[in-house]
């Protein structure tokens, strides 16, 4: 219960009442409700939304600085003080804002089934996790929602308390494929969402259910399609890919059923926030995404190795855990600027530090953060000064980067394959000269080799020049907006309607 619940609630309805056509008075009732009740979480979430809608308006139309968005979120008389000043020098009336925050008022009441493990430390998991929470969060409104294989959770999890009342079901669906090996069980006014490999193969689990409607979902890599592979595509009422680049291939190939949905971001934890920088006076640069050829962390580290020279106060922080250790494999196969790997160790960690000092980097000029769930990954974003995202290819849009942009953290992005997707008016330092790999090119179509020299570019540009490095931050910040995992639910939501 709040201080002054009489007035927040007031405050509250108020704001609901405008949010469809009136946003900028929406922003100013949940302003001073929050000023009632400043410690109240949920208001602050709804007068942020609100607020982010409004702002992406301003900023599209050029009346205000993008640099005064982070201030508003977290100053509330400061936002006031600016929608006073520009109703009185432009008034709203002729202004095209975003339509409500708040979800659909829908009935939906079928089953919405997920096939593959929730997590919060690999891709997968975490695109499973935020859309079975979006779902959930809908309560009566529907649809329910299960899980058919075992949570894979930390030990502590937060999330473990709201998945618990479905596992028993997940259990007990799973004993019922034990004793019915070979049946595939149906299960009524469903909708299943089954994870299919990049070889548009299904998973185990996939192979042993089927719902009322089918959806599948696939980020493809390997773009050499044989017509065995595309027959399974026609099984599924959709097949949701994460990247316009996917969907290029697959209509190519002849698919007519196919969707396209972006991964999303959990914005209550992945936004712009002041924060006190551990490494004071030193430049760090974030490369995140699993230590593989494909991922192009030997980029990095070549482009690295030249920018600490010129600036020994540069470190590395490197996210480069992986569950499948096998995957480093493919670096030292394609690489050429690596003749080794880190060494292995038992709990699926690696020898960063060690491995990058042999490269030449030195020790004091790297950070790695090891394991890290996807909850704790803001923490260390907000750190960073400029994250690298040379990948050769990502199937989706690649998650890490859209987390990063999300804080505010100006990025410096690869032209090529689902990425393309994330760039877009000076959101990003783009890495725009794109070659070719010395890879089968039928089986890698789009995939990129940054310049070296280009990285190096766009890291000089960045540490040389604050003031546009934030700016750059700030507005990939706001771009994700429109990528929130809420958003991307409700259009998955919208497909699953057209189904049943």
């Amino acid at each position: 219960m709040y201080l002054n619940s009489k007035r927040v609630k007031a405050y509250l309805d108020l704001a609901r009442g405008c949010e469809k056509e009136y946003p900028c008075d929406a922003v100013v009732a949940y302003a001073n409700a929050l000023s009632l009740a400043p410690q109240a979480k949920d208001i602050q979430e709804f007068y942020q939304t609100a607020l982010d809608g409004v702002f992406k308006t301003f900023v599209e139309k050029k009346l205000v600085d993008i640099d005064e968005w982070e201030t508003c979120r977290t100053d509330p008389k400061e936002a006031l003080a600016m929608l006073r000043e520009q109703q009185a020098q432009v008034g709203f009336t002729d202004l095209k804002f975003e339509k409500s925050s708040f979800d659909d008022e829908k009935q939906r009441n079928y089953k919405f089934i997920l096939t593959w493990p929730v997590s919060e430390y690999y891709g997968w998991g975490v695109f499973g996790l935020n859309l079975f929470k979006k779902v959930l969060r809908r309560g009566r409104r529907g649809p329910r929602v299960s899980i058919l294989e075992k949570p894979k959770l930390i030990k502590g999890s937060p999330n473990a308390k709201l998945i618990e009342p479905y596992e028993q079901e997940q259990q007990e669906l799973e004993k019922l494929t034990e004793k019915n090996l070979r049946k595939i069980i149906k299960i009524k006014d469903s909708v299943l969402l089954h994870a299919v490999n990049p070889n548009l193969s299904r998973r185990k689990t996939s192979q042993s259910f089927w719902g009322t409607a089918n959806l599948g979902v696939v980020f493809l890599e390997n773009t050499l399609l044989h017509k065995r592979m595309l027959a399974t595509v026609s099984d599924f009422n959709y097949l949701i890919v994460g990247s316009k680049w996917n969907g290029d291939i697959l209509t190519q190939d002849g698919a007519n059923n196919v969707r396209l949905l972006h991964q999303g971001i959990d914005d209550t934890i992945f936004y712009p926030k002041k924060i006190e920088k551990n490494f004071k006076d030193r430049f760090v640069v974030f490369s995140g995404g699993k230590l593989e050829y494909r991922k192009g962390q030997d980029l990095i580290i070549e482009a690295f190795k030249r920018f600490v020279k010129k600036h020994p106060d540069a470190i590395l922080m490197s996210a480069w855990f992986t569950l499948w250790a096998n995957s480093m494999d493919s670096l030292i196969r394609n690489s050429p600027y690596l003749d080794s790997l880190p060494i292995k160790g038992d709990n699926g960690n690696v020898g960063i530090a060690n491995w990058l000092e042999e490269m030449g980097i030195p020790k004091n000029n790297v950070f790695d953060l090891g394991f890290m769930p996807n909850y704790e990954t803001p923490k260390a974003l907000l750190q960073a000064d400029v994250a690298v995202f040379p990948n050769r290819c990502e199937g989706g849009t690649n998650l890490v980067a859209m987390e990063a942009m999300a804080c505010g953290l100006p990025c410096i992005i690869a032209n090529n394959t689902g990425q393309k997707d994330l760039i877009s008016d000076d959101n990003c330092y783009p890495l725009l000269e794109q070659n070719r790999l010395d890879l089968d090119p039928a089986s890698h179509k789009g995939w990129g080799e940054s310049s070296i020299d280009e990285i190096l570019e766009n890291l000089e540009c960045a540490y040389a020049d604050r003031k546009k490095r934030k700016k750059i931050g700030l507005r990939g910040a706001l771009f994700m907006k429109d990528w929130t995992w809420k958003k991307q639910t409700e259009k998955l939501l919208q497909y699953c309607d057209e189904i049943m």
